[in-house]
């Protein structure tokens, strides 16, 4: 319990804030949730509990209550559609941070996503191979776009 409020006090210290679409709350004695909050457009992380803003209105859960939360981040859900279609769209890592994209159909768009779902990097390369690179260590999402559809990659860079 202390391992937690201690962690909790240096969140809350950091003024950490994120939004999210759906958050669950386990608690220690089950891995399965006891509270879900949906819609949630504001999670702030205050000194003993963490505050969910949504279509409800303000939802407090103290940090007492739970052992480990998680968000979905709704900026990810639905980013692209892995059709069959975009079965041969290949995306790999090829070292030092280098993301090698190879695809029959021409690429239209790639958009590198971090894993909070913000916009790394966009491109709009106009070819079928295509180099790019990911200098900071991290897990990313990369979105390629042909007129095939869209595929959604997640690679790991360390």
């Amino acid at each position: 319990m202390k391992t937690k409020l201690i962690a909790a006090a240096l969140i809350a210290l950091s003024g950490l804030t994120a939004e999210a679409k759906d958050v669950y709350f386990f608690s220690e004695e089950s891995a399965t949730s006891f509270k879900t909050v949906a819609d949630v457009s504001k999670i702030t992380f205050t000194g003993s509990a963490i505050e969910l803003t949504g279509a409800a209105g303000v939802t407090e859960v103290a940090f007492a209550d739970f052992a480990a939360f998680s968000f979905t981040d709704h900026r990810l859900v639905g980013v692209g559609k892995n059709t069959a279609a975009m079965q041969d769209v290949v995306v790999s890592r090829s070292g030092n941070g280098a993301v090698a994209v190879k695809s029959h159909a021409t690429i239209d768009a790639i958009t590198v996503y971090s894993a909070t779902g913000a916009t790394v990097a966009a491109y709009a390369p106009s070819a079928i191979n295509f180099e790019l690179n990911i200098a900071t260590p991290g897990i990313y999402f990369v979105k390629v776009a042909t007129s095939d559809g869209e595929k959604v990659v997640k690679i790991a860079n360390f």
